[in-house]
C-alpha cells in the first residue's frame, strides 16, 4: 500500500481566501468556470501524479527471481559439482528450469610447460579453480551450469618441451562448435567462455562469432575485471609461469610447485629503446618459448608468494562472479 501527498505537488487544494476555493473546487469537479489556467494546472498535477503512480508500480525495482541470499557455505569442488552438468544425469538435465536465460561456461585451457618448477596442468587446473571460487560468489539460485572443460588447447609456441599437448586451430574450432550444438539442442541460449590460456584467443574470436551466426546462442568471452596491482613490467612481459602464476599455484596447490628450481627470465624490459617485442607492442616478432626462455619462464618465478597467490585468488573470484553475472544481461 502507498500513499499519494497530492499537496506535495505545488497546487493548495485547501485555499482560505477570496475566490480560490471556489475556483479549486470547481477545478476540481470539471465545472464550466474552470479556466484555461485552471486546466493547465490540473493537467501538471495529472502527469505528476502519472509518474508517481509508475514510480509505485515498479516498486520494488524488479530483481531477478536468483537475487536472495547466498546458501551455505560449498568446498571450491563442492561448488562445481552443483552445477556441472557432466555431474547430472540425463533426466536432470532436461529438468533444469529457464534454461533461455542461464549461463553456460565452458572453460578452455592447456596443457603446456610451465618451466621447471610447475605442472604442466597448470592453465587447465587454473581454470577450475577460479571458477570454484566465483561460485561460491554467486546467489544460490543463480542459473549457472558448467560445461565439461577443453582442457588441451592451442599451445604451439610450447613446441620442443616434453609434456606439451597441442592441437590445431581446427580442432579447438570443431570442439567448441560440437559443445555450443548440443547445448542448443538441450535448451541452453547462453554460452559463456572462460579461457585460461592465451594461445586460444585467436580461435575462440572467430569460433564466438561462428556459434551465434549458426545456433543463436548468446556467446560471450569472459573477460573479469582484475587489478591485481602488479608493477608494468610483470603483467607486460611476465606473460608465462611468472611470478603471478606461481603464486596462484602456490595458493591453490601449493604441493605441486617446486621454489627451488623457480627462475627469473625476461623476454623484454619495457624501459629498453625502441618498440620491438615478443607481445604488448605495435611491432612484435614471431617467436616459439624456446627463441626467449631456456627454462620455460617467461617472468619472475622467483618473486612468487603463497600469500599473494591467495589474495590475488580472491580478488580474481570476485571479478570473474561479476563477468558471470554481466553474461546473464
Amino acid at each position: 500500500m502507498f500513499t499519494l501527498q497530492l499537496s506535495g505537488l505545488g497546487p493548495d487544494f485547501h485555499p482560505t481566501r477570496g475566490g480560490a476555493r471556489q475556483k479549486v473546487r470547481a477545478l476540481i469537479t470539471g465545472l464550466p468556470s474552470a479556466d484555461k489556467a485552471s486546466t493547465t494546472i490540473i493537467a501538471t498535477v495529472a502527469r505528476q501524479v502519472a509518474a508517481m503512480l509508475y514510480e509505485i508500480q515498479q516498486h520494488p525495482p524488479a530483481r531477478p527471481p536468483w537475487a536472495h541470499q547466498p546458501g551455505p557455505a560449498m568446498t571450491p569442488s563442492e561448488q562445481i559439482r552443483r552445477r556441472s552438468l557432466v555431474a547430472m544425469s540425463f533426466a536432470q538435465i532436461a529438468a533444469l528450469p529457464d534454461k533461455a536465460r542461464a549461463v553456460v561456461v565452458l572453460t578452455t585451457g592447456a596443457i603446456e610447460q610451465h618451466g621447471l618448477h610447475l605442472p604442466v596442468a597448470v592453465d587447465a587446473l587454473m581454470g577450475q579453480v577460479w571458477l570454484g571460487r566465483a561460485l561460491g560468489r554467486l546467489p544460490t539460485d543463480f542459473p549457472c551450469y558448467l560445461a565439461p572443460p577443453i582442457t588441451i588447447g592451442r599451445s604451439v609456441e610450447h613446441t620442443g618441451f616434453p609434456g606439451t599437448l597441442s592441437v590445431s586451430k581446427e580442432t579447438l574450432r570443431l570442439q567448441l562448435l560440437a559443445i555450443a550444438r548440443q547445448l542448443n539442442a538441450w535448451g541452453f541460449r547462453r554460452l559463456a567462455i572462460h579461457n585460461t590460456h592465451g594461445g586460444n584467443l585467436a580461435v575462440l574470436g572467430y569460433t564466438l562469432r561462428e556459434i551465434k551466426a549458426a545456433f543463436g546462442l548468446e556467446a560471450c568471452l569472459l573477460q573479469p575485471a582484475w587489478d591485481f596491482g602488479l608493477s608494468a613490467q610483470e603483467p607486460t612481459f611476465g606473460f608465462h609461469a611468472g611470478g603471478l602464476e606461481t603464486s596462484w599455484i602456490l595458493a591453490a596447490a601449493g604441493d605441486l610447485v617446486d621454489m627451488a628450481e623457480a627462475r627469473c627470465e625476461w623476454p623484454a624490459q619495457i624501459d629498453h629503446p625502441g618498440v620491438l617485442r615478443p607481445e604488448a607492442s605495435p611491432a612484435r616478432f614471431t617467436w616459439i618459448t624456446r627463441d626467449l626462455s631456456e627454462s620455460g619462464v617467461m617472468g619472475d618465478a622467483t618473486a612468487a608468494t603463497r600469500e599473494n597467490g591467495e589474495r590475488w585468488l580472491e580478488h580474481g573470484a570476485d571479478c570473474l562472479a561479476a563477468a558471470i553475472m554481466a553474461a546473464a544481461g
